[in-house]
């Protein structure tokens, strides 16, 4: 689950594995680095939810760097600009802009909020 996967040579395999991605999902390649969108861990039997965040992967050296503190259960992520993303939470509904301000911190702000949480 913590597992970002490539295509190379025609053969799938693990690029990377890291327990801090907490559910890898949408990603986007910006300034020499993967920025990656986390799902967290949706309810489940005996399990609470965990919400997650952004992060940037160097692409060198896959050295993990949280971007945002925990902003919810991300799918789809755009970029508007270096620092400046939209994430999309799908188990709620919503689409975030997300300004990262430095030192695992941003601003999130909601654009929009269907009101339709996915049944999960």
């Amino acid at each position: 689950m913590n597992t970002i996967w490539r295509l190379k040579d025609g053969v799938f395999e693990p690029w990377l594995t890291d327990d801090t991605l907490n559910g890898p999902n949408g990603l986007i390649i910006q300034d020499g680095k993967l920025v990656v969108a986390s799902l967290g861990r949706l309810k489940s039997a005996g399990q609470e939810p965990e919400t997650a965040g952004l992060f940037a992967i160097d692409v060198e050296d896959k050295a993990v760097t949280p971007l945002s503190q925990p902003v919810g259960h991300l799918d789809g992520l755009g970029a508007l600009k270096p620092g400046s993303y939209l994430a999309t939470d799908w188990p709620e509904g919503a689409l975030y802009k997300v300004d990262v301000k430095g030192k695992g911190a941003a601003k999130v702000e909601t654009l929009l909020d269907l009101n339709q949480a996915a049944p999960i």
